[in-house]
């Protein structure tokens, strides 16, 4: 299921899970978010990816 979100109201320590057609799994945590300026924003995060997951 997908479910649009908008990253300007996503605090950081956010998870975002992210499964992928193969079947892999990823999950995306946000560490630093910069919204101040909408056409310079940026996201930094730790991605961590299980390959194959059932």
């Amino acid at each position: 299921m997908r479910t649009p979100q908008s990253l300007a109201g996503v605090p950081n320590g956010s998870e975002i899970c992210i499964k992928g057609p193969s079947g892999d799994i990823a999950l995306f945590v946000i560490t630093t978010k910069s919204t101040a300026m909408p056409d310079l924003g940026f996201l930094q995060g730790d991605l961590t990816i299980w390959r194959g997951a059932p």
